[in-house]
């Protein structure tokens, strides 16, 4: 199995070679693969990613597709809650705690990308958007453009390394001898770890800031226990012992956090406003009793 296998020398020789050719059926790609131009339909990408070959043919990049015609960038940061100024690099610590939940999803998953991950892309906005507002991409054409982008960078991290795994395994491409990169399980995004993002985005729709004291003391020794068995020799947990999440896994636990999306915003927008109430209203008090101290201090003088 090459699951958590990458294979990073072979993957930069694929996508160098790479390209798409745009069928009526939905199109294929052709990569230079084991001494020879293999060819993978995107049905198996479709299949391998465990998506459907529903949606939109959308390219990516900065343009909306022409069947989004009510797309503008400020509609798109309207609906994705962006709380700052539009001139500029445009800040994740800016938005509602779902839409960066969603953006990490997305950047380190369905559009990865070396950089600063702490920047939303105008690409990322309006891929928000379009989720946000229930159109459907197809998936698997936007992975391979988006994949393309790749091409040519060599001093940048390679994108959809685990993917490339697969679809070497798919074609039965003889992979020994080649320099293996083993992504550590801790580092992936299983189904452990999307239900904890499923649970944190419950408890913040119900009002709830803080998870659970004694869950965190208990996921801490858990770790502080997998760190030790590797330090003393021991594998840590591989994913092979793991359910394993599938891009349909990824896409579920985003559309769980545009079913809160609206009544989180509504919460963080009333909250806003109470505060902002409480403040004027400490101002006041503070501005009032300055004036009886001033008033005092002219009649005693």
């Amino acid at each position: 199995m090459m699951e958590n296998d990458y294979y990073p020398d072979l993957v930069s020789g694929s996508l160098s070679s790479l390209r798409f050719v745009g069928t009526t059926g939905g199109g294929y790609i052709e990569a230079y693969m084991d001494g020879r131009i293999r060819v993978i339909p995107l049905s198996a990408i479709a299949s391998l990613c465990n998506l459907s070959m529903d949606g939109v043919p959308f390219r990516g990049g900065l343009r909306a597709h022409d069947s989004w015609d009510d797309y503008s960038l400020q509609d798109g940061l309207a609906t994705i809650g962006y709380r700052g100024n539009i001139v500029g690099k445009l800040s994740i610590n800016l938005v509602p705690t779902d839409i960066r939940i969603l953006h990490y999803l997305l950047t380190y998953t369905i559009l990865p990308r070396g950089g600063n991950h702490g920047v939303i892309q105008h690409e990322d906005v309006l891929v928000m958007w379009a989720m946000l507002k229930g159109y459907k991409i197809y998936w698997p054409f936007f992975i391979i453009q988006h994949m393309l982008k790749f091409q040519g960078k060599a001093n940048k991290p390679i994108g959809y390394g685990p993917l490339w795994s697969k679809i070497y395994e798919y074609l039965g491409v003889d992979v020994q001898g080649a320099r293996k990169v083993v992504i550590d399980s801790r580092r992936c995004i299983d189904a452990t770890t999307i239900k904890q993002m499923r649970r944190q985005i419950e408890q913040q729709s119900q009002g709830v800031d803080e998870v659970d004291e004694e869950e965190n003391r208990l996921e801490e020794e858990e770790q502080a226990n997998q760190m030790g068995q590797e330090e003393e020799g021991q594998p840590g947990p591989s994913s092979s012992s793991q359910e394993q999440p599938s891009m349909r896994d990824i896409l579920q636990a985003i559309q769980t956090m545009e079913l809160n999306m609206n009544q989180r915003m509504d919460k963080v927008e009333k909250n806003q406003a109470r505060m902002l109430r409480k403040i004027r209203r400490v101002e006041a008090y503070t501005f009032d009793e300055d004036e009886a101290e001033d008033d005092d201090d002219d009649f005693w003088s």
